[in-house]
């Protein structure tokens, strides 16, 4: 969404190219306004969970996911996301819970966040 940052300034005024006594009016106005983008970027895909196995003979799972995607309802160009904590996509990680960030930002530094939370768990195969 946007805003005003400020009230709008008007100008009044008569072009210069012949300008004569007997007018009295104005022949142009302009209104100037400065907007602001006051809405955060938005993950329009982010995953809450993910669950990884290591192998059988490792304490290890190689994982991977897709990039959160997001979007800037303002329209403006210049919004960036990245990675901010956590293990990388395409890294061994060993058994357990961790919380990966992306964050993404605008051109106003209004900021948006996906928490995803990665567990990599043991697995235990049967005897009979």
């Amino acid at each position: 969404m946007l805003a005003f940052k400020q009230k709008p300034s008007v100008k009044y005024g008569i072009p210069r190219e012949k300008p004569t006594r007997e007018y009295t009016g104005f022949q142009y106005i302009i209104l100037t306004y400065n907007f602001a983008d006051v809405s955060p970027p938005k993950y329009t895909y982010c995953h809450s969970t993910l669950v990884f196995y290591a192998c059988r003979s490792s304490e290890v799972a190689i994982v991977s996911w897709q990039v959160p995607v997001y979007s800037d309802n303002a329209g403006l160009a210049s919004t960036v996301s990245r990675q901010v904590e956590g293990p990388s996509a395409g890294n061994a990680v060993e058994v357990g819970t961790y919380t990966v960030v992306y964050q993404a930002w605008d051109m106003e530094n209004i900021t948006a966040t996906c928490e995803i939370q990665l567990t990599v768990k043991r697995v235990y195969l049967a005897l009979y």
